[in-house]
């Protein structure tokens, strides 16, 4: 049997209080809902891309330079690879 619909704002308050450390205990007895709803919630909890968060490019900058980075790494390892063949002949 379902219990009180949660509002969105109790929700983000729930999500908010998780993030910053606070145990689902804590939570369902600040928010007076229950530990399974906590847990629920913090399991559904949208993704800052679902968001619409602004900060969703940062993180994509941040691997576009990683692989970009790997990738001269890569070709550098290649070419050692071919001048050690090179030395063995």
């Amino acid at each position: 049997m379902p219990g009180k619909r949660i509002d969105d704002e109790t929700r983000k308050k729930v999500i908010k209080a998780h993030s910053a450390g606070a145990t689902r205990k804590e939570i369902s007895e600040k928010y007076d809902v229950s530990v399974r709803s906590i847990t629920r919630i913090v399991a559904n909890k949208p993704s800052p891309v679902e968001q619409g968060s602004s900060g969703t490019k940062k993180p994509e900058n941040e691997r576009q330079k990683r692989i970009e980075d790997l990738e001269r790494r890569l070709e550098l390892l290649e070419k050692r690879i071919l001048d050690l063949d090179a030395k063995k002949r």
